[in-house]
């Protein structure tokens, strides 16, 4: 880091001047690096421009004026300033301005975080000209510690956007006379003078002991002690949590955001010592804000100035326990508490004024169940009678203790010390369950699926809120089951929640137990037992023999059939014909051939309960062994049948041939070959000698077919033996 100081002489009023023409640029490497100016004149001014281009780039400038008036980090009467560093005034008199601005323009690149600082809360003064905010990373910002700007700019900043970044947030109130631009202001939330911020979210002061949520808007305060500082909620979510851890202290809290849902909440304390600047110790009471204190939080509020709690509602919840007291002796609107109170559970407010009332509003506090103490010095306990919506015991007076109240229809405004203990005020905690016993679940077969899981309400039985609950397995099996969640969030009175449990996938055979338990710290332990059986698989019947009958073996002119095939105990079959050399398969209309070898496929599908052995000890078709094959998950037999050829018999004889005609008639030719089963059966008729009949043949013959005969358009010689 390197600092360039330079000490201005008596009557030295500029460190460095740019005046039309010139072109001026400071870029150094980090925004740690600074050039700091002591001048020693009144109206100094570190970098006065005229006009020009200046560039100014990561660094800090300071002007530091011990004792001199009215000093300037930057002053700009003409020409264009382009800037990405801090600037800082600081000053012990008069005004101190870091950049003022009476014409030209101003371009603030936003690529990373820096400020304009006044000690007079004057970071930006602007009478003229023009400013332009451009985003050009996509984190960045700059804090500007006062802003004066002319009616036509207030607030507007002319955001310009670059190609692939956001671009710059509008100017923006994050806290009194403070102003943010940028992308690291989304929470709106400040602690002691510090923004939350996407990069700072998680130890937003460096120590450990503040961390903001900005999914859940939980602001977590644990064991963080600053008397002096503030928590400011000025542009955040509509819901906001303070959850507290151990002891906390802070100076005052308020909020600017219309209707906001404020909540303490958790176990610790929070300790806030006083308003500052014109606020109460709480203030948030703009629109319909709602402030809520719920668990076992104690929460403190003192002022001396102010009400201690300025609030638009206040609703106390479980067993919080809220304490408001202002001592302040101005106004009798310094009560403890403005605003309309509600109590419930177990709660205790115990509101203390000086001036003003404990409770001083005109909306009547409403007591369900719970304690109300209400003090005041010199004014009425309360400004209007509550409301106390079930039995309850009342003591007033003008001091503790008080005695019992008779008559409920002027103590509150006659007495200045009141105890309202509303019935119901010792809660009882307690939860059930909708499973009790032991849950079996259905018993199932080794190599299950995902089982489904039992639902389990837990309900809440008592009058308070049951806290946080955790729930857990035991006993030998609890590894052998599985809950979707181990703790449950406390549930209000009446409200329920649920887990579920389920038994793992992949036990093997056995019976599992486990216990199940939701237990707390207000709460009796609730259980019940689950139980689950894993039954081992059933083996299947081996089959080791495949004997197949009833098929039709192959005959030459004969159709292919798989009618009467029959197979063993445990198993279906699918036969099929097909041609053993090619694998072609055969329909019912085709013919088997001579000489032709045919194979029988039969698929085999073992049917429930049975499996095929890994090997056969008989595999047989009609009695001939068969290839038996398990291959790519098909199994099948196989066997070859082949068709035998044609044998050759020979005609012994013709008989039934006419031996007669009479000439001028036609005559029929017919015989009969034997034997029927002769291998040539075609009878060829010619005329030996016709003489002077002119007798002739027309030319055709017969074939004779098993004693079938048919004309064929050929002659042919008869040859005995043929």
């Amino acid at each position: 880091m390197y600092n360039w100081t330079f000490e201005g002489a008596a009557g030295v009023t500029e460190l460095f001047k740019v005046s039309t023409g010139d072109n001026f640029t400071i870029d150094v490497d980090i925004i740690t690096e600074s050039i700091i100016f002591k001048p020693a004149a009144n109206n100094a001014t570190l970098l006065d421009i005229f006009g020009g281009n200046v560039t100014l780039k990561h660094l800090v400038m300071t002007i530091e004026a011990a004792g001199t008036n009215n000093v300037k980090t930057v002053n700009m009467s003409d020409g264009t300033l382009v800037i990405t560093s801090s600037l800082r005034a600081e000053g012990t008199n008069g005004t101190a301005t870091a950049l003022d601005v009476q014409g030209g323009t101003v371009t603030f690149d936003i690529n990373l975080e820096y400020e304009l600082y006044s000690t007079s809360k004057n970071g930006l003064k602007m009478t003229a000209g023009t400013l332009n905010f451009n985003q050009t990373a996509d984190s960045g910002a700059i804090k500007i510690w006062g802003a004066d700007l002319p009616d036509s700019k207030t607030p507007l900043i002319y955001a310009t956007q670059k190609t692939g970044y956001n671009s710059a947030t509008l100017l923006e109130r994050v806290s009194e006379n403070v102003y943010y631009v940028g992308t690291q202001t989304a929470t709106g939330i400040e602690i002691t003078n510090t923004v939350i911020t996407e990069t700072n979210k998680d130890d937003v002061l460096g120590d450990g002991k503040v961390s903001f949520n900005t999914v859940t808007n939980i602001l977590t305060l644990n064991n963080a002690s600053y008397i002096a500082g503030s928590i400011k909620i000025t542009d955040a979510s509509d819901e906001v949590t303070i959850k507290l851890v151990g002891t906390n202290t802070f100076g005052y809290i308020y909020s600017y955001v219309e209707g906001i849902k404020l909540c303490f909440s958790g176990s610790g304390s929070l300790n806030v010592q006083g308003g500052n600047s014109g606020f109460a110790a709480l203030e948030v009471a703009t629109g319909d804000a709602v402030v809520t204190a719920k668990d076992s939080v104690t929460l403190t509020f003192t002022s001396s100035d102010k009400a201690a709690m300025s609030v638009k509602s206040l609703i106390l919840n479980d067993t919080a326990n809220v304490t408001a007291t202002s001592t302040s002796s101005g106004y009798a609107s310094h009560a403890g508490v403005t605003g309309a109170v509600t109590i419930n559970d177990g709660a205790t407010l115990t509101a203390t004024g000086n001036a003003g009332c404990g409770i001083g509003s005109s909306t009547a506090a409403t007591i369900n169940q719970g304690t109300l103490i209400a003090i005041s010095s010199s004014n009425s306990a309360l400004q209007t009678r509550p409301t106390i919506t079930s039995a309850a015991t009342v003591t007033g007076g003008d001091s503790a203790p008080g005695t019992a109240v008779s008559d409920l229809t002027t103590y509150y405004n006659t007495n200045k010390y009141v105890k309202i203990v509303a019935q119901g005020a010792t809660l009882t905690y307690s939860i059930s369950l909708d499973a009790t016993g032991t849950h079996t679940f259905t018993a199932i077969t080794a190599g299950y699926d995902a089982q489904t899981a039992k639902t389990v309400t837990v309900s809440n039985t008592g009058t308070g809120a049951t806290g946080d609950l955790t729930v857990a397995l035991s006993c030998t099996n609890a590894s052998s089951f599985t809950l979707n969640k181990t703790s449950i969030s406390s549930i209000a009175i009446s409200g329920s929640d649920t887990f579920t449990v389920v038994p793992n996938t992949g036990l093997t055979a056995g019976t599992y137990t486990a216990t199940v338990t939701v237990s707390g710290t207000s709460v009796t332990s609730q259980t019940f037992d689950v139980s689950f059986t894993v039954n081992a698989a059933a083996s299947n019947t081996q089959i080791t023999s495949i004997v197949i009958t009833g098929v039709t073996e192959p005959v030459a002119g004969e159709h292919p059939t798989t009618t009467g095939i029959t197979g063993g105990t445990g198993y279906d079959i699918a036969p099929f014909w097909a041609i053993a050399s090619s694998g072609v398969n055969l329909n019912t209309s085709d013919t088997f051939e001579a000489g032709e070898t045919y194979c029988m496929y039969i698929g085999l599908t073992a049917q429930d309960g049975y499996e095929f052995a890994n090997s056969m000890t008989t595999a047989t078709i009609n009695g001939n062994d068969a290839y038996y094959n398990q291959d790519y998950g098909t199994t099948y037999v196989r066997c070859n049948f082949t068709v035998a050829a044609a044998t050759f018999v020979a005609v012994t004889g013709i008989t039934d041939v006419p031996n007669a005609a009479t000439a001028g008639t036609d005559l029929t030719l017919s015989g009969t070959v034997a034997p029927s089963d002769a291998t040539n059966k075609t009878i060829v008729w010619s005329v030996k000698t016709a003489g002077t009949t002119g007798a002739t043949i027309d030319g055709r013959h017969r074939y004779c077919d098993r004693n079938d005969y048919q004309w064929c358009n050929r002659k042919h010689k008869l040859y005995t033996g043929l």
